[in-house]
């Protein structure tokens, strides 16, 4: 209980070496749902920046060694 405000459940993880859900930003951006408030973990490298239609509440959580392109 304690503990409970510093564990984030992330719904979708990229990483370009195969151990996330999706190997890019782009296709787990295509697949989070309209609406819905989605955490996106980043591992690793330097990723595009994603097109992300209005409408879809994404924050993405970038590892220390992960980086978004602005």
């Amino acid at each position: 209980p304690a503990l409970k405000p510093y564990i984030v459940h992330y719904d979708y993880i990229v990483a370009d070496n195969g151990m996330g859900n999706y190997l890019s930003l782009q296709e787990a951006v295509d697949k989070t749902p309209m609406g819905k408030k989605t955490y996106v973990r980043v591992l690793n490298g330097h990723w595009p920046k994603p097109v992300v239609p209005k409408g879809k509440k994404i924050r993405f959580v970038c590892d220390n060694s992960a980086s978004i392109a602005k």
